[in-house]
């Protein structure tokens, strides 16, 4: 698979538009429907069915606006007939919360009060940062105690106020108001198996996979990293082609750094309830460690497979290859550092183990790096200096036979001398020639030398034209882009997510 091409990046883009469509795809119907009131006047109560009066509706958006301003909660209130799908109030609820994202995104404090008339239940679902200062027990206490009552009357104006300015003197902190949470619940009649948070009857579980956080920001933004990194990664298992390791399947285990981490966040998605970006993290780390861990074991079956006809020296190279490549892996990846400890013993092995003398069968013993000096030429003494290439010599302990193995280190720049053919061709000046300026391109020469024939090179490059950049246009910019993000901060919610908490009552 090759990136450059416009097919296979298209191809890419295409498979997160299906990804980012399939979740697109899970919005509730019913959700869709209810009105947001942060894009119909900015406010914090949605009442399409005229559940209250716009009285209410008015004292009920100047209390929640001062929670808001304040950094006490971010709080929305669904006043709904009916919510016309099989979905419970409580699923109804966590979905919607999502779906609209409310709370401050940076303290996840978000308030959603769901009530629903035909149904005869009212839904708080609380947001990570306010289960502290609105526990399941207090909010399901502000519902039996300050709502109820009055919704067994049909009075739904009362009600609601009541409960919404429970709510902002719980928040508040307001001691001349009697906090529910420091008293026995006072059950209304018939609501003896309501629901709190996590405690939920039998009867009303919560259904994980009928809920779904939907793809935001960061969701797109791990989708990028995760597309730039899986290139680079494919480029990291390319290049054996020096090698006549040729890996079963490895067109799959390489293309699948694309589409596994979106495939087994799918998978997460439906039996763990967490924002999607945290399931495409968790899918992105198991998925290259088991990549990494499959492509490793399926080319030393390879090596194995051929080292018969090879010798230590070639499978040495090979395993080399591979540490080269993956071994800053085990820094992100501790799951695979046992692995690459494994690799580092079987190089060291097929390095350093002793050799048996193919002319008495005595050992051969491997020569220091002072010793075996007086064995190489001058021009791989030249390439041992430039790290280039690494010699050993190993010496018979009995006959005095000795054998020269010359390692290539694949992580030197240094090149072969278009001459001699040594690897001992090496830059050793770079000037520039010409200026880049904002209007003209400008020119460079790299000057190359051979260490081992003296043979010489100059390159010539092109310095690519200075970008004209205005520091008082970015200036206008971020000006213009803090004043946008301030007015359309009134006309969105702030981007938290549900922490599942909350509680639920029936009258």
């Amino acid at each position: 698979m090759k990136l450059k091409t416009p097919k296979s990046v298209l191809t890419i883009l295409l498979l997160f538009s299906f990804v980012a469509n399939l979740y697109a795809q899970k919005t509730n119907p019913a959700i869709l429907k209810v009105p947001d009131p942060k894009k119909n006047g900015g406010g914090y109560v949605s009442n399409p069915d005229h559940i209250v009066t716009d009285e209410t509706v008015q004292e009920m958006n100047a209390v929640l606006k001062s929670l808001d301003q304040s950094n006490k909660a971010q709080v929305a209130v669904v006043l709904l007939s009916s919510i016309k799908t099989d979905k419970t109030p409580k699923d109804f609820a966590h979905e919607l919360f999502n779906y609209w994202k409310i709370g401050k995104k940076e303290l996840n404090n978000g308030l959603l009060i769901l009530l629903v008339k035909d149904q005869r239940r009212i839904e708080f679902e609380t947001g990570y940062g306010i289960e502290g200062d609105l526990p399941d027990i207090t909010c399901f206490n502000i519902q039996q105690k300050s709502m109820l009552p009055y919704f067994k009357q049909g009075d739904y104006d009362n009600g609601m106020l009541a409960g919404i300015n429970k709510v902002a003197a719980t928040l508040n902190k307001d001691s001349t108001v009697e906090d529910a949470a420091d008293n026995p619940i006072d059950v209304a009649p018939g609501a003896e198996g309501e629901q709190m948070g996590n405690g939920t009857p039998a009867s009303q579980k919560y259904d994980h996979a009928s809920t779904y956080d939907y793809p935001g920001l960061a969701f797109v933004g791990i989708c990028i990293f995760q597309f730039i990194f899986s290139a680079i990664g494919l480029k990291a298992f390319s290049g054996y082609n020096k090698t006549d390791v040729r890996v079963p399947g490895g067109m799959l285990l390489k293309t699948s750094v694309f589409w596994l981490p979106v495939v087994m966040a799918l998978v997460l998605e439906q039996y763990i309830r967490i924002p999607i970006w945290i399931h495409l993290i968790i899918a992105f780390y198991l998925s290259w460690t088991l990549i990494i861990h499959l492509f490793v074991i399926v080319t030393k079956r390879q090596i194995n497979k051929m080292a018969p006809e090879k010798d230590r020296k070639w499978k040495y190279g090979v395993l080399d290859q591979i540490y080269s490549r993956f071994f800053i892996a085990e820094f992100f990846f501790p799951l695979l550092a046992w692995r690459f400890r494994k690799i580092k013993h079987e190089m060291d092995d097929a390095r350093n183990a002793p050799y048996t003398c193919s002319e008495c069968g005595k050992p051969m013993k491997k020569l220091s790096s002072t010793e075996e000096k007086k064995y190489l030429a001058k021009y791989e003494q030249t390439e041992e200096d430039l790290k280039s290439i690494d010699y050993d010599v190993w010496v018979c302990t009995g006959c005095k036979n000795w054998i020269k193995l010359d390692y290539d280190n694949i992580r030197s720049t240094v090149e072969h001398c278009p001459s001699c053919t040594r690897k001992t061709f090496v830059m050793v000046k770079n000037r520039t020639i010409v200026r880049a300026t904002k209007y003209n391109a400008g020119s460079g020469v790299m000057q190359y030398q051979c260490k081992s024939c003296n043979h010489k090179e100059d390159r010539t490059y092109v310095i690519p034209q200075l970008s004209d950049s205005s520091s008082s246009g970015s200036s206008s910019s971020s000006s213009s882009s803090s004043s946008s993000s301030s007015s359309s901060s009134s006309s969105s919610w702030g981007g938290g997510s549900s922490g599942g908490g909350g509680a639920g009552s029936s009258w």
